[in-house]
């Protein structure tokens, strides 16, 4: 699951770097900024190289050298380092904890990213075990699920789900 939900947010900055660069511009600038969304396609490459390798330490290198927006990077860097922590075969670890990666993906949701929201609503519904083992980097919590769920509807009820996190 978080590994398909990864592909997709990956397609997702690949995606909004096309959007940003699809506006009209004198040549100079289009060949610039095509040259620009070209980097972008390999490092977006690279990235997936390292993930179906399980580097996620050098997927985390990469996706933070992204020219996305800083919303976008926090919450892909927030995911893999998720991933990598849940993946009992990794090659690499990532580093930072699980609650660097939660909070780079709590800051993109009060920013109003609707994927991070929905991420965060998913991950406490479902909880997420280390590999198929009984070992839990993120307990189910009912509470944290329904916060997350309504700020669906309102994003910045992201805010009250943050501090109750917090508290915990």
């Amino acid at each position: 699951m978080r590994k398909i939900r990864l592909a997709s947010l990956l397609v997702g900055i690949l995606f909004a770097v096309e959007c940003a660069n699809s506006q009209p511009v004198e040549t100079s600038t289009h060949q610039a900024r095509a040259a620009a969304r070209e980097d972008q396609v390999q490092l977006v490459q690279h990235i997936v190289e390292a993930l179906q390798s399980r580097h996620y330490a050098d997927a985390l290198q990469l996706a933070r050298q992204s020219q996305s927006s800083k919303v976008e990077v926090d919450f892909a860097v927030g995911e893999i380092i998720l991933q990598g922590l849940a993946d009992p075969d990794a090659s690499q670890h990532p580093a930072e904890s699980r609650d660097k990666a939660i909070g780079l993906i709590e800051r993109s949701a009060l920013a109003g990213h609707r994927q991070a929201i929905a991420a965060l609503a998913a991950t406490y519904y479902t909880g997420l075990r280390i590999g198929a083992t009984d070992r839990v980097l993120i307990a189910p919590d009912p509470a944290m699920n329904a916060c997350w769920e309504a700020a669906k509807a309102k994003p910045k009820h992201a805010t009250v789900c943050v501090a109750m996190r917090l508290k915990h």
